[in-house]
């Protein structure tokens, strides 16, 4: 992939955010904090002046807490208005009544790593609690995977991407979940997708 996929999708994010009203926005299995650097610097095409990351991983969080701190850049390039980041341990099903009011939740590449069961505790925390006016999924598209030949896809033998994906969607089964969410918690949504290979 050119970009590298990771980066498609990061960026893919940021554009999403710059239509959107997002003062507060919570990226849900933060990880180490790959999205949320990638918010830090802003030109003020993104309004946010509140970034919270949650993730069940304290070692995440710890890596998160450097990957975040004020860089020579940040500090030499200040941003238009003062940007407040909040870090916090928790489940992705553990919804927080003491957060402020959540205008977009960013839950990317972390459905793929829950199970069933899990995954519906999840949108309902997200949806039916938090019920911000925006949420960005995204996931791995299985039907790419047939690009990677140690991933023997079609085959008997196939694997995932990685091994904690307990599944990965095809894009009809990705629109199915979204249809679904849609139908219990009255939301809309657009689809698009990362994922421009070098021919």
């Amino acid at each position: 992939f050119t970009p590298w996929l990771w980066e498609q999708r990061r960026a893919k994010i940021y554009k999403c955010l710059q239509f959107m009203e997002n003062k507060v926005i919570m990226d849900l299995g933060c990880g180490e904090g790959n999205v949320l650097k990638f918010l830090i610097p802003s030109n003020d095409e993104v309004e946010c002046n509140k970034l919270i990351g949650v993730d069940c991983s304290l070692e995440n969080l710890k890596k998160c807490i450097v990957y975040c701190e004020p860089s020579f850049r940040d500090k030499e390039f200040l941003r238009p208005r003062p940007l407040n980041i909040e870090l916090f341990l928790g489940n992705c099903d553990y919804y927080d009544p003491n957060l402020p009011k959540i205008d977009v939740i960013i839950f990317s590449e972390v459905v793929e790593h829950l199970r069933a069961e899990e995954l519906e505790e999840v949108h309902k925390v997200i949806f039916g609690g938090y019920r911000p006016q925006y949420v960005i999924v995204s996931t791995p598209n299985s039907e790419f995977n047939v690009l990677f030949k140690n991933l023997h896809y079609g085959q008997v033998n196939q694997k995932f991407r990685d091994d904690d994906h307990k599944f990965e969607w095809t894009r009809a089964e990705f629109m199915q979940w979204c249809d679904n969410i849609c139908r219990l918690y009255g939301y809309d949504y657009e689809r698009d997708g990362v994922g421009a290979t070098q021919e």
